[in-house]
């Protein structure tokens, strides 16, 4: 093959995987709004909130995401009133990834207090619009919220 042809089809070939990976990960952590009832059994997996609304963060084990997501909703959660935060930790449960399709972690669903899902987010999120969507839903920015993070690691407490 002449140098000149394998030089072009490398640089192509850089080209088009580096388009690819750019355009995957714009894609990633947007807030894609539902606006319909589901029939997810959100109480099987500890989300008990009484919140306005609840953000659900599924997790697993090996996410490098999920800490700092963790983080981040948590302290959203605290910040703004009548939100609550649930994580669950999906590493020993494919059953529960299979039923709320999840294919990715982290992967975080909003839910309002009558458990309809209102939004959810692939990847790690990002918090101005997640921040816009629960001001959207009536949310003020400056109220300050009542410790209400849940972590559902198999197990259920409190903290903040």
């Amino acid at each position: 093959m002449d140098p000149l042809v394998a030089l072009v089809v490398v640089a192509l070939l850089l080209v088009g995987a580096t388009s690819v990976g750019l355009l995957w990960k714009s894609r990633q952590g947007h807030v894609v709004s539902r606006s319909a009832p589901t029939d997810f059994d959100f109480a099987a997996l500890g989300v008990d909130s009484k919140a306005k609304t609840t953000l659900l963060q599924f997790s697993t084990e090996f996410c490098s995401y999920c800490p700092g997501t963790r983080r981040a909703l948590g302290s959203l959660a605290r910040e703004v009133a009548d939100v609550s935060f649930f994580e669950y930790d999906l590493t020993d449960d494919v059953e529960a990834a299979r039923r709320f399709g999840i294919t990715k972690t982290p992967t975080v669903f909003v839910i309002d207090r009558g458990r309809t899902l209102v939004a959810r987010i692939g990847g790690a999120p990002r918090v101005v619009e997640l921040r816009e969507l629960l001001a959207k839903r009536g949310h003020g920015s400056t109220e300050v919220n009542q410790p209400q993070h849940h972590d559902e690691r198999k197990r259920s407490h409190a903290s903040g």
